[in-house]
């Protein structure tokens, strides 16, 4: 992964506050070796490519890594909390076939005739998987009304004051998925209602040791 998903209510998070601000850069640099894939890698002295990474000696890593362990970012693996819920292995597949049918018609250009036959269709198969991957977005631009626009910030102090143990983001992060039933045209209103549900059924994300934290 090149990339990776970071959401804007990253800024109000409780677990980053409580982190002094260098120790915030450090986890952000955490989220870039996990997606680039140097946290999975089994290769030796793994703690000394992080403090390379970090900036730091590695005599600091053990005290960086036991502060942000503290406050419940990572586990004592170097690996950051619940990374699968906000990253979709799907926002790089497309680009992954892309990679591959320029790789071959590299070899096409450089005189390997041996893939001429298998590269006729590529082309049309990557065409065919990425509108297959698209349908469904297609779908729900279509329905969009009845789900949460991108752009929408619930308001979560809202949703602590009226329920302090409530993992805030989380809960925010199933009001996104949802699909609703009919369009609304009051997504704010819609937030509190659904705050409101979650108090009076007592169903919903609870915050471990304080707010649910960014991921």
């Amino acid at each position: 992964m090149r990339w990776f998903r970071m959401y804007a209510d990253a800024v109000d998070d409780e677990k980053l506050r409580l982190l002094a601000f260098e120790d915030r850069w450090h986890f952000v640099a955490i989220l870039c070796l996990k997606a680039n894939g140097t946290l999975d890698s089994d290769a030796p002295f793994l703690e000394r490519r992080i403090a390379v990474k970090l900036g730091v000696q590695l005599r600091e890593l053990d005290e960086i890594k036991r502060r942000l362990e503290e406050v419940g970012l990572i586990d004592n693996r170097w690996q950051p909390i619940a990374w699968n819920k906000r990253q979709f292995q799907s926002d790089h597949n497309g680009a992954e076939r892309v990679r591959r049918w320029r790789e071959r018609q590299k070899q096409l250009a450089n005189g390997d005739v041996t893939l001429q036959e298998r590269n006729s269709n590529a082309l049309e198969q990557i065409q065919i998987q990425n509108r297959s991957d698209t349908e469904p977005e297609k779908r729900r631009a279509k329905r969009g009304s009845r789900r949460v626009p991108e752009d929408f910030q619930p308001d979560l102090d809202f949703a602590r004051r009226e329920i302090p143990d409530i993992d805030a983001e989380a809960e925010a992060a199933k009001f996104r998925d949802y699909e609703f039933a009919r369009p609304r045209r009051d997504w704010e209103a819609t937030w509190r209602n659904w705050i409101r549900t979650c108090k009076a059924t007592g169903k919903y994300a609870k915050a471990k040791g304080g707010d649910g934290g960014w991921i």
